[in-house]
């Protein structure tokens, strides 16, 4: 007959094995959402000059609706990041598909422009709380040694869904037309954000009970870690999406080479932007979580080859060029991710990413449209690229004063009868 000690470890072992084998469902759910969230936001660029015949939008005005999601989506971040450490990640990743999936529904039965403009920022609106879900969901359920790997995963979900968007769409849109298109996206995410309210658990068992509590901004937005990480990032995602969005360009007007050769070597880019989030993930985590260190050197790293990239010339020196760039460009991203979270402390993870991922979105617009000004004021190849290198230098500066573990709970514990 066995003891109770005996039957007590027994327990505690299924236990652990339970949650070992669940978590990385939880981070494949988390993925998934992310994937339907930007396939709906992207979906916009490959049906749009489709579209716009049928809605009336003239050319010019193409970008209008990419503009409103962004609104949207900006301004739901920072909300979407508290009603999370309200609500728990299962609510608000279950809701924000299914919002989001309504949303995206209903915008392929737009009648012209104004609603076509409400429908994009109401998409916008509802997907503004998954990347906050998502990375509080990985922080219920990995300890902080072992979370680089996971998000570094989480957040392949980016380059995923643009090879996914560019694969599936225009051959649903040619086969069905665009309305088709939203209206299987629509039911597609509605319908997962359905399995997400079944399948997502916030918390092991024992963490459940801490996960409701008072959510404190003001002592996160006071607090010069968080200001700092804030500063970091937004430095790292000015290099990568000035980067992203004017190289195909600077190449062809350089070196004359065609959209379709530019495009060959910017698939490097991607390709290593890809696998260098989990492989630096997994190196944080087997140095025992050090994060600050490892981003740091990549930010120096990436500012240096921003600014080689500018002088190097033919297909081969641009194309390794390009992959070098691709693999550093993102690398510190999961890194940075994991740590504003920590930030936040035990009750405002959300909280923290969702304001941290709404500022940095700002990047990927004021970036490419400051660096296109320099190379036409000064119509030299070489010049965009000091700008945006000056992006992830600024973010190693900041990272100098940066410690890993850092809590707006050193200054303001929490109380733990909240």
């Amino acid at each position: 007959m066995s003891s109770r000690p005996d039957t007590l470890r027994t327990d505690a072992t299924g236990s652990a094995q339970a949650r070992a084998g669940y978590r990385w469902v939880a981070v494949l759910l988390g993925w998934i959402a992310l994937d339907f969230t930007m396939i709906d936001r992207l979906a916009w660029g490959s049906v749009a000059v489709v579209a716009s015949a049928s809605l009336g939008l003239p050319l010019m005005a193409l970008g209008v609706f990419v503009t409103a999601f962004f609104c949207g989506y900006v301004v739901a971040n920072g909300l979407g990041g508290f009603l999370t450490d309200k609500v728990g990640s299962r609510v608000m990743l279950a809701g924000t598909m299914v919002a989001l999936g309504f949303a995206t529904f209903g915008f392929s039965m737009t009648p012209g422009i104004a609603a076509g403009i409400a429908l994009q920022a109401l998409m916008g609106l509802a997907a503004g709380g998954d990347v906050a879900a998502a990375v509080k969901l990985i922080t219920a359920w990995f300890d902080v040694k072992d979370r680089g790997k996971a998000i570094g995963f989480l957040l392949t979900a980016l380059p995923c869904s643009v090879m996914i968007t560019n694969a599936l769409v225009p051959l649903l849109m040619h086969s069905l037309g665009w309305q088709a298109v939203y209206q299987i996206l629509g039911v597609g995410t509605a319908a997962f954000g359905l399995v997400c309210f079944w399948a997502v658990r916030d918390a092991p068992v024992r963490a459940v009970a801490q996960r409701a509590g008072k959510v404190r901004l003001g002592p996160l937005l006071r607090h010069p870690q968080y200001l700092l990480l804030l500063v970091a990032g937004f430095g790292g995602y000015w290099g990568m999406w000035g980067f992203t969005f004017l190289v195909n360009a600077l190449m062809v007007k350089r070196y004359g080479l065609s959209p379709a050769a530019a495009g060959a070597i910017v698939v490097w880019f991607g390709a290593t932007s890809l696998i260098s989030k989990p492989v630096v993930g997994y190196l944080s985590d087997a140095l025992g979580g050090v994060r600050k260190s490892i981003m740091l050197v990549i930010m120096v790293i990436f500012g240096v080859l921003t600014v080689t990239f500018g002088f190097l010339d033919g297909t081969r020196q641009l194309t390794i060029g390009a992959a070098a760039l691709g693999f550093v460009s993102l690398a510190w991203s999961p890194l940075m991710t994991a740590t504003v979270a920590e930030a936040g402390g035990k009750r405002g993870a959300g909280l923290s990413t969702g304001i941290a991922n709404g500022l940095w979105q700002f990047a990927g617009v004021w970036s490419p449209a400051a660096a296109g000004l320099v190379f036409q004021w000064t119509h030299a190849f070489h010049a965009p690229f000091y700008l945006l290198a000056a992006g992830p230098i600024v973010s190693a500066i900041a990272l100098l004063w940066v410690r890993d573990g850092a809590s707006i709970d050193e200054a303001d514990p929490v109380d733990p009868r909240a």
